[in-house]
Parts: structure tokens; sequence; C-alpha cells
């Protein structure tokens, strides 16, 4: 009987023989679409470090991206084009290599944390960058408070943020826009809980969200300035001057609140806007899409007599008719600003266009 002789190796010597001509197919062709544009398909964590806005009542989570707000990614392409420095705050990026934080020993008090790209509460091969809102391509520090502390939230270096501490990332670019709140990464936190966990971000929609007037009489200040309200409400700031007509583009501010792209103006009238240099209508890199309504017409369709109870902010009499949405952030404006801030009041300032409802559509 034959032996099977495993040292003379001539196996690799041997020929393969080529299928016959007859059989020969085309090769497959590459994978090219891959989803709508609407909410392309592309699942993404927030941002590690990110500072949390405010605590759901109901699971008592934090939200670190307000429903609405403008949003960019941090990618692997940060990593190859800049290494593990990505940002002006060395932040983590989705690579090889590396560590995030994930919780603090119960029994030692040191952080622990897992491996970026080997370790279950790290960032999956599905995960393809990290979402942090949008600020219109300037660096932003954002700035840790004692709300952050109760959070448990992590800052680079591994260390849990103590109140006043810091953490930047470089000036970024729109990729689209959160659809809903998105919660801290916990993922870890935990032994037994893990709420939230990968997010997708909305494109191309027709959306509406509140506008804030800045017009240099009843309010003056940047609604950014008051860190409670842009922590916690997505809003369009229009400012003294700005050009807010129909067709207008629209971009991100520092936080990825939405503000008119258009440089502010005096002398330049709607009836100049395509006058050779007095043209204000082009887009630009950090264009998110345009304005089509600016609508402080409210109340409307009688919510105003629809009998809700104090206190519920509900739409009806308790928010004088207004949307709950528009008549909780020109409320919590109001008061931030130390103006008047009675129901009637709120609807005043509504009525005087200093409040309103501003309707955009998405072409991201």
């Amino acid at each position: 009987m034959a032996t099977l002789n495993f040292t003379a190796k001539q196996t690799h010597q041997l020929p393969i023989r080529n299928r016959p001509s007859k059989y020969a197919k085309s090769p497959i062709r590459p994978r090219f679409e891959v989803s709508e544009g609407i909410r392309p398909a592309e699942v993404m964590y927030p941002w590690k470090y990110l500072p949390v806005g405010f605590q759901d009542t109901d699971t008592e989570d934090w939200v670190v991206i307000p429903k609405g707000r403008i949003v960019s990614a941090i990618s692997m392409a940060d990593y190859l084009l800049y290494g593990s420095a990505a940002s002006s705050g060395s932040i983590d990026t989705i690579n090889a290599s590396g560590t995030i934080p994930i919780t603090t020993s119960q029994t030692t008090s040191t952080v622990l944390t897992a491996n970026i790209d080997s370790n279950y509460f790290g960032y999956d091969e599905q995960v393809a960058g990290l979402l942090v809102p949008c600020n219109g391509g300037n660096d932003v520090a954002y700035e840790y408070d004692a709300n952050d502390v109760t959070a448990g939230t992590f800052r680079t270096g591994n260390v849990a943020a103590a109140s006043g501490d810091t953490a930047s990332v470089s000036g970024n670019l729109p990729l689209g826009v959160a659809y809903s709140d998105i919660y801290q990464d916990i993922r870890g936190l935990y032994l037994n809980y893990t709420q939230w966990d990968k997010w997708q971000i909305l494109c191309d929609w027709y959306i509406e969200i509140p506008f804030v007037r800045v017009d240099g009489t009843t309010f003056t200040t940047d609604p950014s300035g008051y860190k409670e309200l842009r922590e916690a409400y997505t809003y369009m700031t229009l400012k003294q001057n700005d050009l807010f007509v129909a067709g207008m583009p629209v971009m991100a501010d520092q936080y990825g609140n939405y503000v008119m792209e258009q440089a502010s103006s005096s002398t330049i009238t709607p009836s100049g806007l395509l006058n050779g240099a007095n043209y204000f209508g082009g887009t630009s890199i950090h264009t998110i899409g345009r304005l089509w309504v600016a609508d402080s017409r409210f109340p409307k369709d009688m919510l105003e007599v629809v009998d809700t109870y104090p206190g519920s902010t509900m739409p009806g009499t308790d928010t004088g008719g207004l949307p709950s949405y528009l008549f909780n952030l020109a409320h919590q404006y109001a008061v931030s600003a130390g103006k008047n801030h009675r129901i009637s009041d709120i609807i005043n300032y509504v009525k005087d266009g200093q409040f309103g409802v501003a309707r955009i559509q998405l072409s991201l």
C-alpha cells in the first residue's frame, strides 16, 4: 500500500488545469449603489468626549446632540490624514490602535479602557465615524460643567471630566442633521445596562425649526451665549441685517445650530441680491440647505382655545396656541435674557417677529 510522504513537497510543483474556454463567464461587477441619500446607510457613534446637554426624564440618560442639530463626523480619514492627533484636542478616532475609556473600576477607582478596534466596547468594523456637532469650520473648545461630573463624562486622556475642563474639536464640515436626540455613548459604563448604541443622520428633507431674531431691540444677545439654551434646543439665529429671504443658503454656527450663510449687510436689499457683485445667493462647502419660509403668523388653527393642563407645555392654552418647541425656546430665551416671560409676552414676541418657525430644504 502506498505510504503518504509529507517530506517530498512535490504538490506545489504540479499545475492546475484551466477551465475550458466555453465555460468562461464575465467576472462579477462590484457593488456601486449603497442606499438612498435621504438617510445614508452609515452608522456612527457619538464622540465619546462630548459634554452632556440635558437629561432625559424617563431614562435619566444624557443627550449630547439634540434633535435637529447639524452634525459632522470624525472618521478613519482623520486618522489617515493627521495620525492620532486628529484635532487640536488629540481626539480618539476610528483606527486600528489606541483605547477609549468606558467606566471606572468599582474596586480600584481607576479608569477602565477598551481597545478601539478589537474590544466589544470599542468601535466595530461597521462604524465609520464619530458624530460631533458641525462648527461651521471654526475650532471649538467644549467646556464641561457640573452636569458632566454627574453624568460621569470622560475627556481625552482617560480622565473623568471635572467642571471647567475642556476638549477641543477642529473646524469641520456638515454631513447631515440629527433626526432624533443622540444620547451619550455609555457602552461599558454598567454591567447590566446599554440602552444606546449606533445612530444615523438625515441629509435630504424639508424641516422646520424655531428661529430667534437678534435685531438689536428687544433681544440683543446671541442665544448661543446662553449655555442652557444651546445645550437643550436646536434653533436658527437671525442677526440684525441678515437677509433671511426665501432661497438664501443656510449653514451651521459653531455649535451646530442654524444661521444664514451670507454676511450681514445693512445696504443690500432683496431687490439687489442678483445685481452683479451684490449676489449673496451662492452656496459654499458649508451650505446645508436653503431657507424657504420664516413664519411668525401664530397662533394657527384656533389652537389657542384648546384647553391644556397648566405647566404641561402641551400645545393649546398652556402655550398660547404656539407649537411646544417654539413656545419652550422663546420662554427659555426670555428668561435667560431677563425679559418678561408670561404666556401673553411670548405671544407678543412671536407676533412681533422676534421668534417664529424657519422651514429649510436640506441638501447635503
